[in-house]
């Protein structure tokens, strides 16, 4: 939760910032590695600007959905050791997950240059949800291992 609240403590230039400089070294090895030609150096250079901007988004999305995906796996073993079983302490996650994730959003909203959208608060609930598929599918394998020996 700590990991989350500094990102989006983060202004939008700061948390871009962060972002572009992964986005920019990908971008770096696909120009290397592209076969496109170009006429000049501008429409090189505007291409490749749009390859970033995408490239970006794309990590900016994925980064929400990991940070949550960790948030869900830890809220599950947070409710789980406390003697849940798997389908209340998945609920539990889920609603947490959720609460978490508007809250988060509302703290962006008052933080300097930041906008709160209810699509990140889908993308972070995704992150969770994917999670507690893992976790389920881990756990049907372990079962099934454990049944064979």
């Amino acid at each position: 939760m700590a990991v989350i609240f500094a990102f989006s403590s983060q202004n939008k230039e700061e948390s871009n910032a962060l972002s572009m400089s992964i986005s920019n070294k990908i971008e770096n090895v696909v120009e290397i590695n592209s076969k496109k030609s170009f006429v000049n150096e501008d429409e090189k250079n505007e291409y490749f600007k749009k390859i970033t901007s995408k490239i970006n988004s794309i990590l900016r999305k994925n980064a929400h959905a990991f940070l949550y995906a960790m948030f869900g796996l830890f809220a599950f073993l947070l409710f789980t050791n406390e003697g849940r079983g798997d389908y209340t302490a998945s609920i539990y996650t889920l609603i947490a997950s959720v609460l978490y994730a508007a809250s988060d959003e509302m703290h962006q909203i008052l933080s300097q240059s930041r906008n709160g959208r209810f699509k990140d608060v889908c993308i972070d609930v995704f992150g969770t949800v994917i999670m507690l598929i893992i976790i389920y599918f881990v756990k049907k394998i372990k079962e099934k291992g454990g049944k064979t020996q």
